[in-house]
């Protein structure tokens, strides 16, 4: 199980509850909340507890989970006989973008990651008074940079599904108007800028020690992901500069601020490629050198959840979300996978069957294949040697394929199942184990190679003979790049990152997220590249907030 001491905090009831009011309980013969607020060791607690929010990003009812559902890397189709996951249709408008204001989903992603970004700043003022002055100035300096960056990525997941966010760099209980996308763009940028030189890099004084934290590698891997994605956010060279973002003179500025952004991580040293794909999603992926920023989780069955339909959970379900039935008995698992979320039959074709590693696992072996692969095909094998699961009409020796025949009528076999995460085989935990990836190395070597190939100043010939941009596909059994265009990078990074929060963004900055095809999917008009604005949070604005372009105010 994987602790660190960090997190310590994390168990208090810190979203209801502010650090002051914690730490300013006086029993007779302790020490005060200001001599506590004096130890290095307290303050990180404190720091510690802004991390809360984070654990609901995962979900698929939260920001993961409408990244995914409404890009062409997954499905949850309802499946016959049964009609399981139909859920009055809730899970088809996120396949086929048909998704309304009323969506319970833009309501968890709103409140979580605004939440998440207030506790920062309620953190950060309680630092500026109860703190300051009491610790080293280097020390202090670097407690701030790591809040304004975590603030900086609850934000951004606000800001990448909404735009028009209200955002705030100071504590405030009261709603305030929302901003226009290249102003929260030019917010972010100028935060990380600025923090990012102030943050420790993650092997500094150890990587145990920074483990799940906001480092230097962190900070500039997601500055990196702004600035190549500006475009697709509406940011020109000339509302950058107005919104005071220096350096910024013409489109191919954007890039090579990414570039420069990527060297910041690449010539930090810290990271490298993974010789193996799979040690990124172990159980214990502690131990990869290539992540460079995780969600910690816990598997164990002790969680919290809102009561609400679905019962958003904090805990990490990936592969319940999309495993068969059956492999719980095939592969001895304390919780009964949900039968729900696969593969795209459209995203499946961009891996070279049995060849890619990171494609699916032999369709006739099933279970018995006993390599590392990304996607689950085939039958389920009992002990006895059975098949286990059953066809839509309760026949055996069925093999889950990687058809999925309809969004309203799949078979419970129809699509490939995610396996690239290492399932708890006879794990006595009912979540996953492995910490959730949230930013890797390889993203960062790939953003560069993009944002050359887009204008930015860079040696792309270097880049591709670098042995660390090789393994990342030597390592899945494919040839690396001799050559590299955009259209192939694009289809690349959708088998490196497959449901890791990334698609939906690649295919807006393509024009192929509202504007593509896919299997179920139509072309769709453009407004859809941003999620609208949730129902209930303009009307529990005071008036402050309004709807996205497009989106009728009615529903």
């Amino acid at each position: 199980m994987k602790k660190i001491a960090f997190f310590i905090c994390l168990g208090v009831a810190a979203l209801t509850t502010s650090c002051s009011d914690v730490l300013e309980e006086e029993v007779y013969g302790q020490p005060t909340a200001q001599e506590m607020l004096a130890n290095q060791e307290n303050v990180a607690r404190v720091v510690g507890q802004a991390y809360a929010d984070v654990k609901w990003l995962h979900d698929h009812w939260g920001y993961w989970g409408i990244n995914s559902l409404s890009s062409d890397e997954c499905i949850n189709p309802v499946r016959q006989p049964g009609n399981d996951w139909n859920d009055d249709g809730y899970w088809k408008g996120f396949n086929d973008q048909s998704w309304t204001p009323n969506d319970l989903s833009f309501e968890f992603v709103w409140q979580y990651s605004n939440s998440g970004a207030v506790l920062c700043n309620k953190i950060l003022q309680q630092l500026e008074t109860e703190v300051k002055g009491n610790l080293e100035d280097d020390i202090y300096n670097r407690f701030v940079a790591e809040l304004k960056c975590l603030r900086s990525y609850y934000y951004y997941t606000l800001f990448d599904a909404f735009g028009r966010i209200p955002y705030l760099e100071s504590y405030s209980a009261e709603n305030v108007p929302q901003s226009e996308p290249y102003e929260v763009w030019a917010k972010l940028v100028n935060t990380l800028e600025e923090v990012g030189p102030m943050l420790p890099k993650a092997n500094v004084p150890s990587k145990a020690a920074n483990y799940g934290r906001a480092t230097h590698g962190m900070a500039y891997a997601l500055l990196a992901r702004l600035y190549l994605n500006a475009q697709s956010y509406g940011v020109t060279p000339a509302n950058a500069k107005a919104a005071g973002v220096a350096g910024i003179n013409s489109e191919a500025d954007f890039y090579t601020k990414c570039v420069k952004a990527c060297d910041e991580v690449i010539n930090s040293k810290v990271y490298k490629i993974e010789p193996d794909f799979f040690t990124n999603f172990l159980i214990h992926n502690e131990v990869s050198e290539e992540n460079i920023f995780v969600i910690v989780e816990d598997g164990n069955a002790n969680f919290d959840y809102r009561d609400v339909a679905g019962k958003m959970a904090n805990k990490l379900r990936i592969t319940m979300l999309s495993l068969n039935y059956k492999h719980q008995q095939a592969w001895n698992l304390l919780e009964k996978p949900w039968n729900g979320f696969s593969a795209t039959p459209s995203f499946l074709k961009l891996y070279e069957y049995q060849v890619d590693r990171r494609g699916p696992c032999d369709s006739i072996k099933g279970t018995k294949d006993e390599g590392k692969w990304g996607w689950f095909l085939g039958p389920v094998y009992g002990e006895d040697g059975n098949i286990l699961i059953m066809d839509d009409k309760g026949n055996l020796e069925a093999r889950m394929t990687s058809n999925v025949t309809s969004l309203e009528e799949a078979t419970p076999n129809d699509g490939a199942r995610l396996l690239k995460y290492e399932v708890g085989k006879g794990s006595p935990n009912k979540f996953c184990d492995n910490d959730f990836v949230l930013f890797r190395y390889a993203d960062v070597l790939y953003m560069k190679a993009e944002a050359i190939l887009r204008g930015g100043e860079g040696d792309l010939a270097a880049l591709l003979q670098d042995s660390e941009f090789q393994l990342i596909r030597s390592r899945a059994g494919v040839t690396p790049y001799a050559s590299l265009d955009l259209d192939e990078l694009l289809d690349e990074r959708g088998r490196e990152f497959a449901w890791e929060n990334i698609r939906r963004r690649d295919l807006i900055r393509y024009n192929k997220f509202s504007q593509g095809e896919w299997t179920f999917k139509p072309v769709r008009e453009k407004y859809l590249d941003w999620f609208p604005i949730p129902r209930k949070m303009i009307e529990t604005s005071g008036g402050l907030w309004t709807q996205n372009d497009g989106y009728s105010t009615d529903e």
